[in-house]
């Protein structure tokens, strides 16, 4: 359940990037959350969106957790990072600029 919810955790971020991003005009492919970020710089859109520094700071992190899930059963994600990720979403998302 825990790599089902990392995976999922993952998306969130990673569409949640898209997704600010797609507002500013850019349109964003792939699925580390590092390079999409990275992008975000590279657009001159990174300041905009408002990226919360825990999903900066754990970027490659989250992007592991993608394929991980699926592909490496025996990985071991701790409940604590998934929390505080989706916690840090939300709330993102929730910062007024998606709605």
């Amino acid at each position: 359940m825990k790599l089902i919810a990392s995976y999922h955790t993952q998306q969130a971020i990673e569409k949640t990037i898209k997704l600010k991003a797609e507002i500013k005009g850019v349109n964003l492919w792939g699925h580390n959350i590092k390079r999409l970020l990275d992008d975000c710089k590279r657009y001159g859109i990174l300041n905009d969106l408002n990226v919360p520094s825990i999903i900066i700071k754990n970027a490659n992190m989250y992007t592991g957790w993608e394929a991980n899930a699926r592909y490496y059963p025996s990985t071991t994600v701790n409940v604590k990072s998934i929390e505080a990720a989706i916690r840090e979403c939300k709330d993102w998302l929730e910062s007024g600029d998606t709605i």
